[in-house]
């Protein structure tokens, strides 16, 4: 069995040198319970 996560990106912030690492922030936060999860799941299974 295979999981696909479709996931779409938002885009807040661009066109400075910061935009990047902020842009990667605010994805880490708004999806913080989705990321455990998934990382559970690795480590939960052995084929997840």
């Amino acid at each position: 069995m295979d999981l696909v996560i479709d996931h779409s990106v938002t885009v807040d912030h661009l066109g400075d040198d910061e935009a990047f690492e902020e842009n990667v922030r605010l994805e880490m936060e708004r999806n913080h319970e989705r990321y455990v999860f998934l990382k559970w799941g690795q480590q939960a299974f052995s084929r997840f």
